[in-house]
Order: C-alpha cells, then structure tokens, then sequence
C-alpha cells in the first residue's frame, strides 16, 4: 500500500481513532469550518459505534472498508464513496490495510 506524502504525514494527529495512523489536513478543532482527514488504517483495525456532529463523506483509495449504519452493513472498496449523516450511529472495520479520505462538513449554527 502507498502512503501519502510526508508533507501530509507531518500534519497534526486527529483527535479520534487513537490507534490508527490518522492524519489532520486542517489541525483545527473547532466548532464549525471543515476537516479533512487522510487515514491509514491497519488489517483488523475496528470502531466501534459512535455518532459526529457534523455530515461526513468519504472515499476508499486503497483497502475494503466494512460500514454500518442503521443496523445495514455495506462493503466499500477502492473509489467508493459513504456518506454518514450528521449525528448517525455507525461503526467501522477494516478487514485488510486501508487506507481513506474523509471530509468532516461541521454546520454552523445559524
């Protein structure tokens, strides 16, 4: 599997998911704005279910992804997008080394 480049490697760890390697574009922990997470995700690694305050998207680069949402487990590989709406329960796994990009809509509140 490649890696991303080093100039993204050096960017701040991302709060969440301690033990992958995640990867924070924006190093900004704010209430609202935009974060975009490039991720290296181990063989066997899990999350377990939890919910985000904001709307996410993602897309495999390279691996298989096995999603959850809404007690429906679908399979994701390499080019595909997932959507996880704003404060959805769901869970993660990955089955072989993985590696992604998520994009973290955080709303403001009007």
């Amino acid at each position: 599997m490649t890696d991303f480049p080093d100039e993204l490697k050096a960017l701040p760890k991302f709060w969440g998911a301690e033990d992958a390697k995640v990867y924070d574009i924006t190093g900004v922990k704010a209430d609202n704005g935009w974060q975009i997470l490039f991720s290296n995700y181990d063989a066997g690694f899990a999350l377990g279910e939890h919910t985000h305050e904001s709307e996410n998207l993602g897309v495999v680069l390279e691996g298989e992804l096995h999603f959850t949402l809404n007690g429906e487990t679908k399979s994701y590989g390499p080019g595909e997008w997932y959507r996880v709406p704003k404060g959805a329960p769901h869970s993660a796994s990955y089955p072989v080394a993985t590696r992604s990009i998520d994009i973290l809509m955080l709303a403001k509140d009007a």
